[in-house]
């Protein structure tokens, strides 16, 4: 069953914060503000802010800025250079890291769900992120923060992640409710944004666009009733393993994080994504334009 109110008012609480919450607290050196997002760093950005290296913390050796080979990348940012990012910015073990972006909240996610996966627990989203600051308005600054050092020691949690050979198995059996989080259009048509080899959707699957979970507005997400109501209609259950996928696991992980912030901890990410499973031979796919 779904958690009781009470779990998820405390999950919310204890995980998405506002701008008066932030700008309280944006002299204390524990409390740490990162970005998400060169673009809007350079349009002015928190006071204190820091950059991550790498916006969508992925495994990239080249060290590409490109978003499309960003989204063609399949692995996850390695431990230890997760850890050297983390220490550039000045994360410790005991930082509360504040993740926010200038976007859709689905890299602030992407950043909330990794440092979690790396086990540092410490760390919540700034609820509408750049947008909402600037409407409630908060000032910007133009220079970096101070620069920070810290000692931070991953731990992975890896049975948050589900692997293609687990996914194909509970493809096969039907043994768990996977979610695909991409956009409508890519969803029913596939128009291959990606330069994916073939076209499709995992078969199963069910759709939950995660551009309806934030509202129009101020881009935060919505109401706990409205998110039920939404991952309802999407056809996941109330209940038993979740798996969400996009294209490189960033836009799933708002999907995660709402499924947490809904007081369940069932909710596995396909790191992976399409960028691996639509780029093998021996992945199945509904509606594949190559068939």
């Amino acid at each position: 069953m779904i958690a009781e109110p009470t779990m998820v008012v405390d999950r919310l609480a204890e995980t998405l914060v506002d701008p008066a919450w932030l700008w309280e607290r944006r002299d204390m050196p524990e409390v740490l503000a990162v970005g998400c997002s060169a673009e809007g760093f350079l349009l002015g950005h928190l006071p204190g802010v820091v950059l991550p290296v790498y916006p969508f913390l992925k495994h990239n050796p080249l060290g590409s800025a490109d978003i499309m080979d960003l989204a063609r990348a399949t692995a996850m940012i390695p431990a230890d250079e997760f850890a050297r990012v983390m220490e550039s910015l000045g994360v410790t073990e005991h930082t509360s890291v504040v993740a926010y972006d200038d976007f859709d909240g689905t890299l602030s996610a992407r950043l909330w769900w990794v440092l979690r996966y790396y086990g540092h627990e410490k760390v919540k989203v700034l609820d509408g992120g750049w947008h909402r600051w600037v409407m409630e308005g908060f000032s910007l600054a133009q220079k970096e923060g101070p620069h920070r050092h810290g000692h931070f020691v991953p731990v992975p949690h890896p049975d948050m992640a589900c692997s293609t050979e687990r996914l194909l198995e509970r493809v096969r059996t039907r043994t768990a409710t996977v979610v695909d989080a991409r956009s409508r259009d890519e969803w029913q048509a596939d128009p291959n944004y990606w330069g994916n080899k073939r076209r499709g959707r995992i078969p199963g699957s069910v759709h939950l666009d995660t551009g309806t979970l934030i509202t129009e507005d101020l881009r935060t997400l919505r109401t706990s009733k409205e998110l039920r109501l939404r991952l309802d209609e999407a056809g996941i259950p109330p209940a038993g393993e979740v798996v969400f996928y996009c294209q490189s696991g960033v836009a799933a992980a708002l999907g995660a994080l709402v499924l947490h912030l809904l007081g369940r901890d069932d909710g596995l990410l396909y790191e992976a994504s399409m960028a691996e499973w639509a780029n093998r031979d021996d992945t199945p796919l509904d509606c594949d334009a190559d068939d």
